[in-house]
C-alpha cells in the first residue's frame, strides 16, 4: 500500500539556446531538453474525474483503474509505489494502492479534497524505479474522512482506515469484485471475516457491496449486535429497518445502514428504501463479522460475493451514499500520456 502527502513540486519552462556563429555568421538555435516537472518520473498523464455529486463531498475516495490496455505495466513499479498523484497546483495527494497485477492492472484509491457537480482535474506521474517509499500510514489518511473500518476484502482482510483494526480471515476465496478483488463466501461453510471494531455509538453508516447467490435464506451480511446488514431472503434489514425485494440473484448492490437520531434506514444503490426502523443510538459491544453471525452453523451463512464493506462514525446522506454507487461506473477519464 501507497501514499502521498508530498508538498508540490514546481514546474520548469524549456529552456532555449541560440548560438551564434562568431563574425556574423549563421544562427544555429539549439533547444536544451525540457527540464521535468517532477525530477526523476518519466512519464505523467491528466485525469479528470467527475462523479456528478449533488453536494459540494470532501475529502472523497475516488477509485482510479490502471489497465493494461492503457498503460505499460512495466513502466510502473511491481508494487506502484513509484505512483504519484497531484491536484491542479501541483500538490501531492495520499492514495492507497489496493492492488497490481500485470494481466489486471492496478485499483489504487485516491483521496480527492474536494469533489463537485463539475470535473476535477488531477495528474499522475510514473516511472521512477527510484522512486522513495511512503509510509503506510500516509496510505490511511486516504480513508479519514470519518471512516472507522474499511475491508476491501482482499488477501488478509486488512482494514485499510486510520482505525487499522486487527483482523482476521476465516475460509473465503478470491472473487472478481465491484472494483477489484473480492471475498466469496461458500455456501455450508464457515468463511467469515472479522474485526475489532470501537463500539457504535450515535451516527453511524456500515456499507457493503453484496453479490448472493440465492434468496432463500435470512442472514447477517456484515455488522456488530444490534447494528448491521441482514438479508432477509430476497430482502434487506437493519434491525427493525427492512427494504423487501431490494436484492436480486447474481446482481451487485450497494447496501447501507445508516443510523440517525435513534433510526436506522436502509438505501440500496444509493436511494433509500423500505421502511426506517427504531434502534438504540449505542450498539451492544461485539465482534465485528463478515460474511455471517458468529453463532450461526454455515448452512445459514451468506453465501456470494462480499466487496468493499465500510463503517462511519457518520451517518452519511444521500449525496455521498450516491456518489459511491456511481464510483461503480465510469468516473475517471484519461488524457494522453506526456514522456518527460
Amino acid at each position: 500500500m501507497a501514499a502521498s502527502t508530498w508538498g508540490s513540486s514546481a514546474c520548469a519552462s524549456a529552456i532555449v539556446a541560440v548560438a551564434l556563429a562568431a563574425c556574423g555568421g549563421s544562427r544555429s538555435p539549439q533547444i536544451a531538453r525540457k527540464q521535468s516537472p517532477r525530477p526523476g518520473w518519466g512519464a505523467r498523464v491528466a485525469l479528470a474525474i467527475d462523479i456528478h455529486a449533488v453536494r459540494p463531498l470532501a475529502d472523497f475516495p475516488v477509485p482510479i483503474r490502471i489497465t493494461p490496455d492503457r498503460f505499460d505495466l512495466k513502466r510502473i513499479a511491481a508494487d506502484g509505489h513509484d505512483l504519484r498523484f497531484t491536484d491542479s497546483a501541483g500538490v501531492d495527494l495520499p492514495f492507497e494502492v489496493e492492488s497490481l497485477t500485470p494481466s489486471h492492472g492496478a485499483l489504487v484509491w485516491l483521496r480527492v479534497p474536494s469533489l463537485g457537480a463539475e470535473p476535477a482535474r488531477f495528474e499522475m506521474y510514473f516511472d521512477n524505479p527510484n522512486a522513495p517509499y511512503l509510509a503506510e500510514s500516509e496510505a490511511r489518511t486516504v480513508w479519514r474522512a470519518s471512516f472507522t473500518g474499511v475491508f476491501h476484502c482482499v488477501e488478509d482482510g486488512v482494514d485499510s482506515s486510520p482505525a487499522s483494526a486487527a483482523t482476521g480471515v476465516v475460509g473465503t476465496n478470491p472473487a472478481e469484485g465491484v472494483f477489484g478483488e473480492a471475498f466469496y463466501f461458500a455456501p455450508k461453510k464457515l468463511d467469515a471475516l472479522t474485526a475489532t471494531l470501537s463500539p457504535a455509538t450515535g451516527d453511524r453508516t456500515l456499507c457493503a457491496w453484496i453479490r448472493p447467490d440465492g434468496l432463500d435464506r435470512a442472514t447477517r451480511i456484515a455488522g456488530v449486535p444490534g447494528f448491521a446488514l441482514d438479508q432477509d431472503r430476497g430482502g434487506l434489514a437493519c434491525n427493525a429497518a427492512t427494504a423487501p425485494n431490494a436484492l436480486a440473484v447474481d446482481t451487485w448492490r450497494y447496501a447501507c445502514c445508516v443510523h440517525h437520531a435513534g433510526f436506522d434506514s436502509l438505501y440500496v444503490d444509493g436511494i433509500a428504501a423500505g421502511r426506517p426502523g427504531k434502534s438504540p443510538d449505542r450498539a451492544p459491544t461485539g465482534a465485528f463479522e463478515v460474511g455471517g453471525r458468529h453463532e450461526d452453523p454455515p448452512a445459514k451463512r451468506f453465501a456470494g460475493v462480499i466487496d468493499e464493506v465500510r463503517v462511519s462514525n457518520v451517518a452519511r446522506d444521500p449525496a455521498w451514499l450516491a456518489a459511491e454507487t456511481a464510483a461503480k461506473g465510469t468516473i475517471v477519464t484519461f488524457g494522453a500520456i506526456e514522456n518527460l
